[in-house]
Order: structure tokens, then C-alpha cells, then sequence
């Protein structure tokens, strides 16, 4: 239960930061050249 539950969390927040730098990652590198 609780292992399960605190795996869970790691999962959905390391998903949610990839995510994240998947989607504004491309628009700081363009602003850094634009």
C-alpha cells in the first residue's frame, strides 16, 4: 500500500517534469537563437 502509493507519486511526478521540460524546452532554445 503504501510503498505502491509512494512509487505512484515518483511516477507521475517524474512523467509531469519530463512533460513540462518536453514542452518549453523548444521555446527557451528558440529564444535563446531567436
Amino acid at each position: 500500500g503504501y510503498v505502491y502509493d509512494k512509487l505512484m507519486m515518483t511516477v507521475v511526478f517524474v512523467l509531469m517534469f519530463v512533460g513540462v521540460n518536453l514542452t518549453f524546452f523548444p521555446l527557451h532554445f528558440a529564444g535563446l537563437h531567436g
